[in-house]
């Protein structure tokens, strides 16, 4: 008797990390974008997502926090990675900015992996 088929891959719900320092997140005012609105689509399909994204606001060149009840609402979750701010697009402040995002994220995690708070994706 032959095996059972195994169960499809988008039946099992994932753990996917969308990582992004640019785009809007949710409770800044500002409508969707595409980051956004996969974030909703993979949750709204069952699965467990996580949204790592920067302290700085590329669009209003501003700091932000993480939004209170984002889960609740939005039903993922949205994870702020500690960068410099910058004043101007294409400047060694940005660069730098971007290079506190890749270290940080990698540190924070690896934190949360060994931890047990997050699964690896």
């Amino acid at each position: 008797m032959p095996s059972p088929a195994p169960e499809p891959l988008a039946a099992r719900p994932l753990s996917i990390w969308l990582v992004n320092p640019f785009d809007d997140i949710p409770g800044e005012g500002l409508p969707p974008l595409r980051y956004w609105t996969l974030a909703r689509i993979l949750a709204a399909r069952g699965h467990d997502v996580t949204w790592w994204s920067a302290t700085w606001s590329h669009r209003r060149k501003a700091i932000r926090s993480t939004p209170l009840g984002i889960r609740e609402d939005e039903g993922f979750a949205v994870r702020l990675v500690a960068v410099r701010p910058y004043d101007r697009n294409v400047s060694w402040a940005r660069f730098g900015s971007h290079r506190d995002f890749g270290r940080t994220f990698e540190r924070l995690a690896n934190e949360s992996i060994a931890a047990g708070h997050m699964e690896r994706p």
